[in-house]
């Protein structure tokens, strides 16, 4: 009812999105995702949300595309220096994504360059460095039910 009410309401998308996700209808929710997309092109939880689905879809090709959409999305925001909270949760995003990629050298590469910064907290690179061994599919199983 609130997407009649109002077809740019990003919100209601999102809702409908997690739903759909969440009671299997995956075609359904890349629709919707793709709308959302519409509504704010370039965000990165869109792109990381539709990478995902594809993913899991087989999709490998497109989901890679939306993927690095996500990355770029998130360089685009640490390039505007944000807190150090919200620094860290978009590093630790970025981490997600890479491995989500399967891209082994861009993950090593991440890390190295947060070693080499001062003002990246040692949680964050504990918590990046924990990443690199979980296995993509259990990625997928735990992030995904919360993403928005």
């Amino acid at each position: 009812q609130a997407i009649k009410a109002d077809a740019k309401y990003y919100d209601a998308y999102n809702n409908r999105m997690n739903i759909e996700m969440r009671t299997g209808r995956n075609d359904d929710a890349i629709a919707t995702a793709k709308k959302m997309e519409a509504l704010k092109p370039g965000d990165a939880m869109v792109n990381l949300n539709l990478g995902i689905m594809l993913d899991k879809k087989g999709d490998a090709k497109q989901s890679l595309q939306y993927y690095t959409a996500a990355t770029n999305a998130i360089d685009k925001q640490l390039k505007l220096k944000p807190d150090t909270k919200t620094k860290a949760a978009l590093i630790i995003q970025k981490a997600l994504i890479i491995r989500l990629m399967n891209d082994k050298a861009a993950f090593q590469s991440l890390l190295a360059s947060l070693k080499k910064q001062s003002d990246i907290e040692p949680q964050t690179i504990n918590v990046v460095t924990s990443i690199q061994d979980v296995p993509t599919s259990d990625l997928q199983k735990s992030i995904l039910p919360y993403l928005k």
